[in-house]
């Protein structure tokens, strides 16, 4: 089959009854069965570099092949609201993640991991391991060999040493889990992914608990899609010294006069249906003057505001928790990409400890006057170290005639060939759920898979005998698409016309947005090997 023309043709080469081949990247003749773990110390603490909790973490991307990966999955979990659910075409596909910063494995020599299939019949799975220029190393680990495959119903935990791939202590930029039954398998859903320390069995660090609306942007990790775009000093993620509540808080030092902590969503986030921002903070010495400011979507900074005009400056002294409303910072009801505390000094100034980050969907039952600070000085001096590509810029949902937004449309052929494999599965009454995530070789890449499980956040959309579910983060890059099946010579498969997309890789699963080609190729490392799309 041709790998090009139609978005879909990969990604739903499940859906379609097709075989998608990828040869198997595994080293012939790794036969490697791992020794038995050393026992561990009780006393002494782990130190955990979080891969996927709640979320995947900052810096790791999605670089599967022959399946999609849907990171939002709601059931079922391990801890937490979420899991990582993946979907294998066929043997030989693999689930890959990766980090531009390698991990060291002197500092973190075990991986640790839980996996549960999604159905009794599983597969056979091995777990690999990739050094800076994507090339395997080592030996390749079964899983049947540290506890065995996973099974359904039960989720199994896995800790594997990395001195057993026998890398040398060689940096690993990426990890990969394969199915090796030659057959396939219906999949396996993971959850709290780590490296560790392995200094102790302490669980992964959890993220600070979601109300039902609130949405999290640091929590012991930082939420899905959160990166950091701080400037004129140096953040730290996993300090575990000192924190507010949890495991886990963000140490920011600057190293300049008014050095940031700013903290970066593509896409943005709308801001409507929440009322104030909370977060704690805590100087390491002394009082440290700080403001907090949102940019817009244009990456534009809205208004600045002193901490010290909501209860106090930062102290050594203990935590302080600060309740701003959105419409202090004139970010109510608006498409918001970043959240920047700054330093108020324009020299520099001790470090400060930021925790449990949120936006705050609960009412507010009273509020400070509304304190502001001129922007002018503050923008001046932001621009010179800001990243200042505007992801998405002017990006607007499409209407139809008379003004009604639409959010996805299906069309005669692709609504047939769904009802034929709902009948097929034996899945009548099942969803069809598109989704994004991040990763692939251009950013973005789309998801597509029956469900018979809705989330709070879904967009619900009838075509007659189902439904299809798009959750909310994936809807603002869907608005206006068309799901269509294609059935001609050069070959048969479901495509996505996607009005916000320009540019797609090779592959046709992976794509970038308007106006943001560049920096998604940026951010998820290009085209690169292992990405899946065979360039």
């Amino acid at each position: 089959m041709a790998r090009t023309g139609h978005n879909w043709r990969w990604v739903l080469a499940a859906l379609g009854g097709l075989s998608v081949l990828i040869a198997s990247p595994l080293r012939a003749g790794a036969t490697l069965l791992p020794t038995a773990l050393p026992a561990l110390p009780s006393a002494a603490r782990a130190a955990v570099l979080p891969v996927f909790v709640e979320g995947l973490a900052a810096g790791w991307q999605d670089w599967s092949w022959n399946s999609t990966v849907n990171p939002f999955q709601s059931e079922p979990v391990r801890s937490g609201r979420r899991s990582l659910a993946w979907y294998p075409f066929g043997g030989g596909a693999g689930l890959k993640l990766h980090s531009d910063q390698p991990v060291d494995p002197a500092r973190y020599p075990f991986l640790e991991f839980w996996a549960q299939a999604r159905a009794p019949a599983t597969g056979s799975y091995r777990v690999m391991l990739f050094g800076r220029e994507e090339t395997p190393l080592g030996r390749s680990i079964p899983l049947a060999a540290v506890g065995g495959d996973p099974v359904a119903d039960r989720w199994t935990q896995y800790r594997l040493a990395l001195a057993d791939f026998e890398i040398a202590g060689a940096p690993i930029s990426s990890f990969a889990i394969v199915e090796t039954s030659g057959w396939g398998s219906p999949g396996v859903y993971f959850d709290d992914i780590v490296f560790t320390s392995g200094l102790s069995a302490a669980p992964p660090p959890a993220p600070l608990p979601e109300t039902a609306n609130d949405w999290v942007v640091y929590g012991d990790v930082l939420g899905f899609g959160w990166r950091n775009y701080s400037w004129g000093g140096e953040a730290q993620f996993d300090y575990t010294a000192d924190r507010a509540e949890g495991s886990r808080a963000i140490r920011f030092a600057p190293s300049e006069g008014y050095g940031s902590l700013s903290l970066y969503r593509d896409p943005p986030v709308d801001t409507s249906p929440f009322s104030a921002l909370q977060f704690s903070a805590r100087a390491s010495s002394g009082s440290v003057a700080y403001g907090v400011v949102f940019y817009d979507e244009n990456d534009t900074p809205l208004t600045l505001l002193p901490l010290a005009n909501y209860g106090g400056d930062p102290e050594s002294t203990a935590f302080r928790t600060f309740t701003i409303p959105l419409t202090d910072l004139g970010a109510a009801n608006r498409r918001i990409r970043r959240i920047t505390f700054t330093s108020l000094s324009d020299t520099p100034q001790p470090p400060v400890l930021f925790d449990n980050i949120r936006l705050m969907a609960a009412p507010l039952s009273t509020f400070p006057p509304e304190p502001r600070l001129p922007l002018d000085t503050f923008a001046a001096a932001a621009d010179t170290w800001t990243c200042t590509g505007s992801l998405m810029a002017g990006w607007s949902r499409p209407r139809v005639a008379g003004g009604t937004e639409t959010m996805i449309t299906i069309t005669r052929e692709a609504v047939e060939k769904v009802e034929q494999l709902l009948e097929k599965e034996g899945k009548t009454g099942y969803d069809l759920r598109v989704f994004v995530a991040g990763g692939g070789c251009s950013g973005y890449q789309y998801g597509l898979m029956f469900d018979d499980q809705r989330q709070e956040d879904d967009e619900v959309i009838n075509a007659g005998r189902f439904n299809i579910l798009v959750d909310g983060e994936s809807a603002m890059l869907l608005y206006g698409a068309e799901i269509d099946y294609v059935d001609s010579l050069m070959g048969s498969g479901f495509t996505i016309r996607n009005p916000n997309v320009v540019a797609t890789c090779a592959c046709g699963q992976s794509f970038s947005p308007r106006e943001e080609t560049s920096h998604a190729h940026a951010s998820a490392g290009g085209c690169g090997p292992g990405c899946g799309c065979g360039h």
